[in-house]
C-alpha cells in the first residue's frame, strides 16, 4: 500500500472541511491547535489576546475557507498568514496593549450569558482594561478575568460549530 504523501493528506483534509466535515476540523485542530496558539501567543504577549486571536483566526479561515485553494500556499502557512493579518490590523502584534478589539469573534457574542456578555464586550468591543471594566460593572478585577476566561471558553465552542 502507498504511503499517502503529507500534501496529499492536507488537501483531502482541506476537500472534507470544506464539505462541512466536523471530523476534517477537528483533525485540523489536533494537528496545528497548539502551533497556532502559541504563534498568538508570541505575537500577542498576553494570553487573553492570544486566545481572541487564535479563535478569530480559526473563524475567518472558516468563512475563508470555501474559497481557498491550494495556490493559496499550504494550510499552515495560509492560515498564520491570516493570522499575522488579524494581529497587524488590530494593532496588537508585539505590543501588548489591553485592547482586543474582538478580533473577529463579536458575532458569536450574542450567545453568551449576560454577565459574560458584558465583561466580554466591556474588554473585547471597547478596549477596556480589567480594571476598567470592573469599576464599570461594579465588580472586582478578578472577577472580571473569571468571567472573561469563561467567555472565552464558551466563543472556542461557538467558533468550533
Amino acid at each position: 500500500m502507498p504511503i499517502e504523501s503529507p500534501v496529499v493528506a492536507e488537501e483531502e483534509m482541506i476537500r472534507r472541511m470544506q464539505a462541512g466535515e466536523r471530523s476534517a476540523w477537528e483533525a485540523m485542530l489536533d494537528r496545528h491547535a497548539s502551533t497556532f496558539y502559541g504563534m498568538a501567543l508570541r505575537l500577542t504577549r498576553s494570553r487573553e489576546h492570544a486566545e481572541a486571536l487564535f479563535l478569530g483566526t480559526l473563524d475567518r479561515f472558516r468563512r475563508e475557507l470555501p474559497h481557498y485553494d491550494r495556490s493559496n500556499g499550504r494550510l499552515f502557512a495560509y492560515v498564520s498568514a491570516i493570522m499575522h493579518t488579524i494581529a497587524d490590523d488590530s494593532g496588537k502584534s508585539n505590543r501588548g496593549s489591553t485592547a482586543i478589539k474582538g478580533f473577529g469573534l463579536d458575532a458569536y457574542a450574542h450567545g453568551l450569558a449576560p454577565d459574560l456578555h458584558a465583561a466580554y464586550t466591556s474588554r473585547c468591543v471597547k478596549g477596556l482594561s480589567d480594571a476598567e471594566t470592573a469599576e464599570l460593572l461594579d465588580i472586582p478585577v478578578e472577577k472580571v478575568k473569571d468571567r472573561m476566561r469563561s467567555a472565552m471558553k464558551q466563543l472556542v465552542n461557538f467558533a468550533r460549530r
